[in-house]
Formats: structure tokens, C-alpha cells, sequence
């Protein structure tokens, strides 16, 4: 990496708590009072914090959100999934981003009363713009070993979206084929409102205008 790239690496490393000193802080606040003699005896033990453990405890918040979004089987479920060497702070930030998305993908598509602003497809995009950038920052430190069974291929890492929802056909899906999906739910939804729009502004048939009412006289008719 050239000075630019490492300092845009480590850009994206300090937004996601990943830079040494955030570490070692979320990994002491993560345990609690109780655990912190543990936390003593592991650090001199292992030199540092590359122990399971500690990385567990370092990325808890990012595990509580997978447990809230349901996508606990978000990395392995996928046979398409691409193997990657790439150090545990690239990985968590790489989980953390695909159940963010995850979560605004299957929030743009939950059953609603159609949003003529389309807010929910539109958080989605301004999202996947910044994970597509933060990827981009973190690729030089991101090796693709494999691309899985029928192959996201190797040439690039791929962002992956869960889609939850059982009206979306693919369960799992690229950042691009999720951006696509969206696209074409906008272009149907608004076609929809623009044909209940021409109903409503439409004049009725002739058929459906009611004669006026007789008028009455007063008195006897004859």
C-alpha cells in the first residue's frame, strides 16, 4: 500500500472501532468489571488481543446486531461465498457491513403501503455507496482464495446482501444485483401510482351519471 491507500485503510479501521487503541478499549468495556482480571491474564498470556477470545469480545456489538437482524447464518449459508485471507479487524468489518445492509435490503422490501419518496430503497443506496467505498479502501488488504462452488469468482471480493424476505427470490445476492432488484421495485411501484393516479383523475363513463331527481309538486297530482 502507497501512503493514500494506508491512510484511507486506516480510516475505515478507526469508523469501525478497529484501530489498536479502540480494540483494546471496546475489549475491556465489552467483558465488564467481572472479567477483567481475565482480560489481564489473557493479554499476558497471548501478547496482545489475536486471541479468540478477545476478538469475540472486541467485535460484540457487531455480534449483538447479527443476533437482532437474525442472520446468524449470513457467511456460510451462501455455497457461492467467496473464501479471503484478510486479518480478523478487515473480517468483522466485512461481516459488520453485510448485516447493515442486510438489514436496509430486507427493510426496502418489507410489504408496505408504497412510498411515492421511496425513503427506505433510498437508505439502501446511500448505504451500499458507502460500504462500495469502504471495500474499495480495504481491497489491498483483502486476498480472494476461492470463489465457492458456483463462483463469485476470485478477481474481486464481492459485497453479498441476505435478502430475508420471502417475496425476493434470491436469498443471497450481490451489492449489484441488490441495487437492481431495488431499482426495478421503484420502477413498478411508480408505474402503479401513476395508473391509480389516471383512475382517480379519469371522468366517469356516461353510463355511471345519475338523471337528476323529478321535482315534486306541491298539492294533488293529477
Amino acid at each position: 500500500m502507497d501512503k493514500k491507500q494506508k491512510q484511507e485503510f486506516n480510516e475505515v479501521l478507526k469508523k469501525y472501532k478497529r484501530s489498536k487503541g479502540e480494540v483494546a478499549g471496546g475489549y475491556v468495556r465489552s467483558l465488564g468489571k467481572g472479567a477483567i482480571f481475565g482480560v489481564a491474564l489473557d493479554v499476558i498470556f497471548t501478547g496482545g488481543f489475536g486471541t479468540l477470545a478477545a476478538v469475540t469480545a472486541a467485535s460484540f456489538p457487531t455480534l449483538k446486531a447479527m443476533g437482532r437482524a437474525g442472520l446468524s447464518k449470513i457467511l456460510q449459508a451462501d455455497k457461492r461465498m467467496q473464501h479471503i485471507k484478510a486479518s480478523t479487524d478487515i473480517r468483522v468489518i466485512l461481516f459488520k457491513q453485510q448485516v447493515d445492509l442486510s438489514v436496509a435490503f430486507n427493510n426496502a422490501v418489507a410489504p408496505r403501503p408504497i412510498d411515492p419518496a421511496h425513503i427506505a430503497e433510498n437508505k439502501f443506496f446511500s448505504l451500499a455507496d458507502v460500504v462500495e467505498e469502504e471495500v474499495r479502501k480495504l481491497r489491498p488488504a483483502i486476498k480472494v482464495v476461492s470463489g465457492g462452488e458456483n463462483n463469485y469468482g476470485i478477481d474481486e471480493y464481492k459485497i453479498i446482501v441476505h435478502a430475508g424476505n420471502k417475496d425476493v427470490k434470491e436469498a443471497f445476492m450481490t451489492l449489484e444485483q441488490a441495487r437492481e432488484t431495488l431499482k426495478k421495485k421503484i420502477a413498478k411501484d411508480d408505474a402503479q401510482l401513476a395508473e391509480d393516479l389516471a383512475k382517480a383523475r379519469a371522468p366517469k363513463p356516461a353510463n355511471d351519471v345519475k338523471p337528476p331527481a323529478q321535482k315534486t309538486r306541491r298539492g294533488f297530482n293529477i
